[in-house]
C-alpha cells in the first residue's frame, strides 16, 4: 500500500541535518516506508536496496539513529534517539508526533480553504443574508440608532438656527435682505474705501 509522511521545513534546522549523509538518507527513507503504527518492517538489506547504499553504511546509519543525540544539551524526548529496534523491524520514535502534527496542519489548511470558498460564494450571492443576533445585541443596536437620531436632530437644529436672520436689530445676513437693503448694505461697505481712495472729496 502506498503511503506518505509530512516533511517539515524545520528538519534542516534540526540536529538530524548534522548527521552523515547516509544516516540522513536512511532516516528519511524509513520515514517514507513506515507502516501506520510507525514501524519499518525491513532488514538492513531491504533498507540498503531502498536507499541504494551499501549494507554496511545502512548498519552504521541504524546505529547512529538509535543512539542518543549528544549534539544538543537541552533535554529531548527519547534522549534524542530517532529509531528503536523492535521484534519485526524498526520503530520511528517520533512517528506518531509527526502524524498528529500533520493532521493539525491539514485540518487548518482545510478550514482556511473552506472559509475562502464561503467568502467567495457570499460575494457572488447578491441575495440578502439573514443575520441572527441576540436580544441584548438588538436592544443595544436600537439604543445606538436612537442616540444617533437625536444627535442628528440637534445638529440640524443648530445649523438651521445659524442661518436664520436676527429677530431684533439690523439684518446683516445678505440672504435674507430685500433688494434695497442689499444695495444699501453694499454701499455701506464700499463707503470707507471710496473715502480713503478719494481724499479730495
Amino acid at each position: 500500500m502506498q503511503s506518505f509522511f509530512p516533511l517539515s521545513s524545520k528538519v534542516v534546522d534540526s540536529s538530524l541535518w548534522e548527521l552523515p549523509d547516509h544516516a540522513v538518507k536512511v532516516f528519511i527513507t524509513m520515514m517514507v516506508k513506515q507502516d501506520h503504527d510507525n514501524v519499518v518492517r525491513a532488514t538492513a538489506y531491504n533498507i540498503a536496496q531502498w536507499t541504494r547504499k551499501p549494507e554496511a553504511e545502512v548498519l552504521d546509519a541504524l546505529k547512529i539513529l538509535a543512539a542518543p543525540d549528544t549534539r544538543r544539551v537541552e533535554p529531548q524526548k527519547f534522549e534524542g534517539r530517532r529509531i528503536q529496534r523492535v521484534e519485526d523491524g524498526w520503530l520511528i520514535l517520533n512517528g506518531a508526533y509527526y502524524q498528529d502534527l500533520w493532521k493539525v496542519v491539514s485540518r487548518r489548511q482545510y478550514k482556511t480553504r473552506k472559509q475562502r470558498e464561503y467568502r467567495e460564494a457570499r460575494a457572488d450571492n447578491k441575495e440578502p443574508v439573514e443575520v441572527l443576533v441576540s436580544d441584548e445585541e438588538w436592544e443595544a443596536l436600537r439604543a445606538r440608532m436612537k442616540r444617533q437620531e437625536r444627535e442628528e436632530k440637534i445638529r440640524n437644529a443648530q445649523i438651521k438656527k445659524s442661518d436664520e436672520p436676527p429677530a431684533d436689530g439690523p439684518n446683516t445676513n445678505v440672504d435674507y435682505m430685500t433688494a434695497p437693503e442689499q444695495v444699501a448694505h453694499q454701499a455701506k461697505i464700499a463707503a470707507p474705501i471710496i473715502d480713503e481712495e478719494t481724499p479730495w472729496q
